[in-house]
């Protein structure tokens, strides 16, 4: 209960921040550009029982050499696809483990572009997921 009240606090403390940040930001002069869909796509929509929910959209560039994989830090790859259309929109479920370290991994050519969760399931009714950045390798 100690860990779950400090946690609502320091969300209190970084929205607080946030919101400060955003009301004393000035007016710059914007400059426009047309940003191209990001090849990798994964959001994270909940939990269905025993597993993690997953909608994973991958519009890669170049379809002829694109693979789609899921590997977990400890368990090892979980899931790979080579990718034959040009768009695809799909929802993986994945077993729930403490302690996941989940990597969406898209390789297409020689681009890699990877997206990774962190899962604590410290309590049973209680699943913690936290969601980094797509990195371009």
């Amino acid at each position: 209960m100690k860990t779950l009240t400090s946690k609502i606090i320091a969300v209190a403390i970084t929205s607080f921040v946030l919101t400060a940040n955003a009301a004393t930001a000035q007016a710059i002069n914007a400059s426009y550009s047309v940003k191209a869909a990001e090849p990798l796509t994964v959001k994270y929509l909940g939990s269905d029982e025993n597993y993690l929910v997953f909608e994973v959209t991958v519009n890669p560039t170049d379809s002829k050499s694109a693979v789609l994989g899921v590997s977990d830090k400890t368990e090892g790859e979980l899931y790979a696809e080579n990718l034959k259309s040009a768009g695809k929109t799909q929802k993986l479920k994945i077993e729930k483990r403490d302690s996941q370290e989940l990597n969406f991994k898209l390789s297409v050519g020689a681009n890699t572009y990877n997206k990774s969760f962190s899962i604590n399931t410290s309590r049973v009714e209680n699943t913690v997921v936290s969601e980094k950045d797509i990195t371009v390798l």
